[in-house]
């Protein structure tokens, strides 16, 4: 019982403890850099993009499930199956995929701007946290939906029906009688998306705008540099945000 114990603590400690370890070992040498700008300025950018974009993922996820579910055609079953090529695709092809059209549209609204106004806005969509935003929507847009579909297909056919004769309309049924039913699996799908977010590191280095880092890039840029107690506490943070997600999931399947 001990050695199989052992055992099986055994991938825990080598891929959480000791890894957590190193990082608090490190975090420990410099106190001062957990109240560095740079950090907190990461951290804000992380939960603010990361947080607008799982928000956005999730809510076109559940537009785009229910929609073809109401539309009953059997499309359906080989277009959400395609949203998953986003999640399989490495982040640093899907960010090059994004920014060639994203530039040219660019530059069609910047001429345009210009022959109307005479002024030259320069980029406004290439190199924001908008195109960022966008770049872990379409990452992580099968991982919300996979969530919200399996969600979808737990609920009686029965119960939006009765709704329907009730006389709600589509968007009533999807307020009083899916989403309900549903909360657990879109809190799910929130979290999942939001920690993905949080850990996407190529996309995030090639369509960021200048001077902007998120936790990811910060662990990166200053590991590269081997300033490892400078990227510590980052780090730290990114397995932290993690565990309090799994922490939340948790309490909620439990509820």
């Amino acid at each position: 019982g001990w050695i199989a114990t052992a055992l099986c603590l055994l991938p825990f400690a080598a891929g959480f403890l000791l890894p957590v370890g190193v990082m608090l070992y490190h975090g420990s040498q410099a106190p001062g850099q957990w109240m560095a700008p740079g950090l907190l300025k990461a951290l804000s950018n992380t939960l603010v993009v990361g947080g607008i974009a799982s928000l956005a993922t999730v809510i076109a996820a559940l537009l785009a499930v229910y929609g073809l579910r109401l539309a009953g055609s059997p499309a359906g079953r080989w277009i959400l199956p395609l949203t998953t090529l986003g999640y399989a695709t490495p982040g640093a092809v899907l960010a090059v995929g994004l920014l060639i059209p994203l530039a040219a549209l660019d530059h069609r609204l910047a001429d345009a701007i210009l022959a109307l106004t005479g002024t030259d806005p320069g980029l406004m969509i290439t190199g924001t946290a908008f195109a960022l935003g966008l770049a872990y929507l379409v990452r992580f847009f099968g991982v919300a939906q996979g969530a919200v579909e399996s969600a979808f297909g737990r609920v009686s056919p029965n119960l939006p029906m009765a709704a329907r004769s009730l006389g709600r309309g589509p968007g009533g049924a999807l307020r009083e009688v899916y989403l309900p039913m549903m909360r657990g699996s879109v809190l799910t799908a929130l979290l999942v998306v939001f920690v993905d977010c949080v850990k996407e590191l190529p996309a995030t280095l090639l369509l960021r705008p200048f001077n902007f880092n998120t936790l990811s890039t910060r662990v990166f840029e200053l590991a590269s540099l081997e300033k490892l107690s400078e990227a510590a506490p980052a780090a730290l943070l990114v397995m932290g945000i993690g565990l309090a997600a799994v922490a939340v999931l948790a309490r909620a399947n439990r509820a």
